[in-house]
């Protein structure tokens, strides 16, 4: 196939092929990317590196080699090529894209990648080239390595917008905090304000990717003018698509606390400034005890012994419990403390916290190391073990350790492993979830708990702040008449929504609008039920969906639609907790599928797994066979076949799963390569 005229050329300069330069190199071109169509990267990057000592300066060769050093995983080569081809070509998007993915595979700062890919996005003429997905995706990649998702609502977004719903994205959604999905909206400008044709400028500039350029001219306004909403939040943007984190941090709690803003939108700002923050402010303080002890094996056995333990055998919790003493040798043993056991269903029990025995060392003694939660009214169970374990001398942690985000102790196992009856009911996590947010512990109140604050009115602004924060979680069980039963424990006013219809439109004052509406009434029409869940998707908040899905449900018109009730059926399934429930639920989805004429092997594996789970091997091996007579051609259940099969063979093993490609079709670092078929190519072709 010959190189479309009219493709962007390869060298990623935004041109056409027929108007670029590389329009001299035509066969050349045509020679190389023939061999990438036939799957022979190998002998095309062999061509390429010949071409390159006759013409070393030549774009096209220099972007190709790139992406296929890329594509074969020759990370070195990658890094030295994009470098060369950045000298020479320094306005080039391409090139700017390769460089902010050789600062993510050289392990560079973030803010120096981001920075390579708004100048990418700044020199683009028009469609962005397709590796620049690849390049969003290296970086999302790099800011969960590191911890630092709470700032990339910028690129979260450009993600999203970018991929395709095949697309996996390089992060959990269900785990983030909305206020790193919400993009900031700039605050109005004063019609009479003396820097509004200066932030028109401004507005040019970030229209355009070029944010560092905005900053700039932000910053000279806000000399002039400190304490200007409107610059503030320009500011705000400008940092956030930078990744500033510290920047940010610091111009949101300036919003916070002016004046001239609105109360709900300072608030916001205060919870964003918290979301950002390196303080470790919503982190709960943990009970720590490391000590020496005289006998390890007294201590297991007393630990055993215990009817508000769990012993831990897994490998992984003995070693992270001896990281965090600096210790090489894993723990001997590891215990879970809970606050009972369950004797009957309905019965629930609390994780407290954990004890860690090591024995005795050539150059250290046994010792036991206990880390505990700190919820006011929590704490007996653990200080009953610590009274009955003989401690000896309190020993140092090489280094500190902290509980962590206070999500953590909202989150925490409220079952005990081996006396589990069931999951735990949606109402009783909800109860929960209320109890352990009022009397957690928080570095934010100086150590004390929402409750023990709520009547200290210089402590207000803060508890609103954080209370913001907390209704933009994801912590599962935190329910709308939770966050209200939270308020009213803390005699604050209950917060209202302000969503609206205007016509046929919601109209929102801000996404916090959405989570606090109540559209469990039956005075909400259907037909607002979809508009707020199309609105639901798009904000990202996986806990109101599922509330919202739970709605749905019982709205038998809505339900006539068998593509929108697989889909809240989904959801609906992840709240049961009566697996009879559950397995009625399986069965409708299944009725769905089949109405849709979709595959359903995935449902079917669902169900077997559930009555396996449950010790029903008959009744779910004939489950299993019923359905594959009746869906021979089930991709799902032939795939499941033929991993039984080779399981049954001598010596074998299941297939492994492939990796999964992105959009550009390149494999990243760290996914195991794929090799492509004969005649298929990863790597990006004009015209393909």
């Amino acid at each position: 196939m010959s190189i479309d005229q009219y493709a962007p050329c390869p060298c990623g300069n935004g041109k056409k092929v027929k108007f670029c330069k590389c329009v001299d190199n035509a066969q050349d071109l045509e020679k190389v990317y023939k061999l990438i169509q036939g799957g022979q990267a190998v002998a095309a990057l062999d061509r390429i590196n010949q071409l390159l000592q006759e013409a070393p300066n030549t774009a096209w060769l220099l972007a190709t080699k790139s992406e296929l050093s890329l594509q074969l995983q020759e990370f070195e080569v990658f890094i030295q090529t994009s470098e060369r081809f950045l000298q020479l070509k320094p306005d080039n998007p391409l090139a700017l894209s390769m460089k902010s993915m050789a600062v993510g595979i050289e392990r560079g700062p973030a803010e120096e990648a981001a920075r390579y890919l708004l100048d990418s996005f700044a020199e683009s003429r028009e469609d962005l080239h397709p590796i620049t997905l690849t390049s969003i995706t290296m970086l999302l990649g790099s800011l969960r390595a590191t911890g630092d998702l709470s700032v990339a609502g910028f690129w979260i977004n450009m993600f999203e917008n970018l991929a395709s719903e095949e697309v996996q994205a390089p992060f959990d959604k269900s785990s983030l905090n909305l206020l790193c999905r919400t993009p900031v909206t700039d605050l109005p400008i004063p019609r009479d304000a003396p820097y509004r044709e200066r932030m028109t400028e401004v507005g040019a500039l970030t229209k355009t990717f070029r944010y560092g350029q905005a900053e700039s001219k932000l910053r000279a306004i806000l000399r002039d003018f400190p304490d200007s909403p409107g610059p503030l939040s320009a500011l705000l943007i400008c940092q956030l698509a930078q990744l500033n984190r510290s920047g940010v941090a610091d111009t949101a709690r300036k919003l916070s606390v002016n004046k001239d803003v609105s109360e709900e939108n300072r608030l916001y700002y205060g919870a964003l400034a918290l979301e950002v923050s390196a303080d470790d402010e919503l982190h709960s303080p943990q009970r720590i005890r490391y000590h020496e002890i005289a006998d390890d094996e007294a201590a297991i056995q007393l630990l055993r012994s215990n009817s508000n333990t769990f012993e831990d055998n897994g490998d992984e919790g003995k070693r992270v419990q001896a990281a965090i003493v600096g210790d090489e040798v894993p723990a001997k043993c590891v215990f879970s403390v809970f606050d009972g056991s369950i004797r009957e269903p309905g019965d629930h029990v609390s994780h407290q916290g954990t004890v860690a025995v090591f024995g005795k060392q050539t150059d250290r003694p046994c010792r036991v190391l206990v880390l505990a939660s700190n919820v006011v009214g929590q704490r007996a169970e653990v200080d009953e073990i610590i009274e009955s374990l003989d401690l000896g001398a309190e020993l140092e942690l090489s280094k500190p350790a902290s509980f962590g985000f206070y999500t953590t102790v909202l989150e925490r196992a409220h079952v005990k492993p081996g006396e589990t009856i069931g999951p735990i009911e949606k109402s009783a996590q909800a109860k929960l979830v209320v109890r352990d947010c009022l009397n957690m512990p928080l570095n934010l109140f100086d150590g004390k708990s929402p409750l023990e604050i709520h009547e200290d009115e210089s402590q207000r602004f803060k508890l609103l702040c954080f209370l913001y924060h907390l209704e933009c979680s994801q912590v599962s069980g935190l329910t709308l008449s939770a966050v209200h039963d939270i308020y009213s424990g803390l005699d604050l006013e209950i917060p209202k929504s302000n969503l609206r219809i205007v016509g046929n439109e919601i109209k929102l004052d801000g996404p916090i609008d959405l989570l606090r509406f109540d559209f469990s009434s039956e005075d909400v029409e259907d037909q607002f039920l979809l508009a707020v869940y199309s609105e639901m998707v798009q904000l990202g908040s996986e806990r109101k969906i599922r509330e919202l899905c739970g709605v749905m449900y019982g709205r038998p018109e809505l339900m006539k639609d068998p593509e929108l009730r697989s889909m809240v059926i989904g959801q609906v399934i992840g709240q049961e907790s009566n697996p009879d429930r559950v397995s009625e639920l399986i069965d409708e989805l299944y009725d769905a599928a089949i109405e849709l004429k979709a595959p359903v092997g995935q449902i079917v594996l669902e169900k077997m797994g559930m009555l396996a789970s449950q010790g029903k091997d008959q009744e779910a091996q004939l489950y299993l066979v019923d359905k594959i007579k009746k869906h021979p051609d089930d991709p799902y259940l032939l795939s499941f076949l033929q991993r039984v099969q080779g399981m049954q063979q001598p010596g074998g093993v299941p297939p492994a799963a492939s990796p999964v490609a992105n959009d550009s079709g390149l494999v990243l670092p760290g996914n195991e390569p794929s090799a492509p078929a004969q005649g298929e190519s990863k790597l990006w072709i004009p015209g393909s």
